[in-house]
């Protein structure tokens, strides 16, 4: 979840390209099929196996769509969308049940690891923090699992 656009990842300079994160997983897993979703429409975009959805993170709705167009059988789940708290947690609240029971869920660039942390762990998901070197000023991951 999140793509970026020019606009948004205007600190990665003018080099910057429409969905080079999603560039950089196909070419890491060289048989894996790459989606994103973004709710920007000038991110949204097809290449060799990457294919993009139009998507609001915090709607039911548009998640269902996507996830039931891709499918939930997902080994990776990214949410580097909107990175406010509400967000990540409408996210995960909407998309864990869609996933299958062993999907690796991230949510990165956390405000509020400890709350969200916290309200995931209500829902009944396992999650931990890996301890990451301090690169930038919200540098975190939220590793949950499905159980």
């Amino acid at each position: 979840m999140g793509i970026g656009t020019p606009t948004i990842m205007d600190h990665c300079g003018k080099e910057y390209v429409i969905g080079a994160s999603l560039y950089m997983w196909r070419d890491f897993f060289p048989n894996a099929k790459i989606y994103g979703a973004d709710i920007q429409p000038e991110a949204i975009f097809e290449d060799d196996r990457i294919k993009t959805f139009l998507a609001d993170q915090s709607s039911e709705e548009d998640m269902k769509r996507v996830i039931g167009a891709v499918g939930g059988d997902i080994d990776i789940f990214i949410d580097d969308g909107n990175h406010y708290r509400d967000k990540q947690f409408d996210l995960a609240r909407i998309a864990l049940p869609m996933l299958k029971k062993d999907v690796i869920y991230i949510i990165e660039d956390s405000y509020s690891v400890q709350w969200l942390v916290s309200e995931l762990t209500k829902l009944g998901y396992e999650c931990s923090v890996p301890k990451l070197s301090k690169v930038g000023y919200r540098e975190s991951l939220i590793l949950v699992r499905n159980k």
